[in-house]
């Protein structure tokens, strides 16, 4: 312990009269370094692109929706266009989901012949990698809807219609 205090005592006052005496001295080297470019190694990055969709005026759909009219003794139809932007081949869908107040018309959903839904025109949706919007018509169709259970009132919902995609590619699966 004695021996290490000691050591340090030294090496303070070794320090203290170096200073003084001009001993340490910071040195300014006439140069200055620049970055340089290795070319010699290229490094390539990589990256998987997904699959990717944008419905381009959806915030228009989810606001407007779909409004049907009456064209029938108990038949309401109505359509909408759907823009699309897309990276891959696809095939679009509907769904149509009735609410309350669309279940209490009871519409026709099953059974022989046309029923009560939702579909695109013109399904295939090939891949636009956003140079072009793709332009679908979505189709609604609600068959022998008995509007008696509902209030006499504008602008009431009755279902939702939710989009479907299936991509057409072929499905390649890597084993890791």
């Amino acid at each position: 312990m004695i021996k290490k205090s000691l050591i340090a005592i030294a090496l303070v006052t070794m320090v203290a009269c170096m200073a003084q005496a001009g001993g340490l001295k910071r040195y300014d080297w006439p140069c200055t370094f620049n970055t340089l470019d290795i070319n010699d190694v290229p490094i390539p990055v990589f990256m998987d692109i997904g699959l990717t969709i944008d419905i381009v005026n959806q915030n228009d759909l989810k606001k407007k929706g779909i409004t049907l009219k009456q064209t029938g003794w108990q038949l309401y139809e109505g359509e909408v266009k759907i823009q699309i932007k897309c990276n891959f081949d696809l095939t679009l869908g509907a769904k149509l989901i009735l609410n309350d107040n669309g279940k209490l018309m009871n519409p026709k959903l099953s059974g022989m012949g046309e029923v009560s839904r939702a579909w695109i025109v013109d399904p295939f949706v090939p891949k636009t990698l956003c140079l072009t919007t793709a332009e679908r018509i979505l189709k609604v169709k609600l068959l022998e809807c008995k509007t008696e259970h509902l209030e006499v009132k504008k602008g009431v919902q009755v279902a939702t219609v939710i989009l479907t995609v299936k991509p057409e590619m072929p499905c390649l699966w890597v084993d890791p």
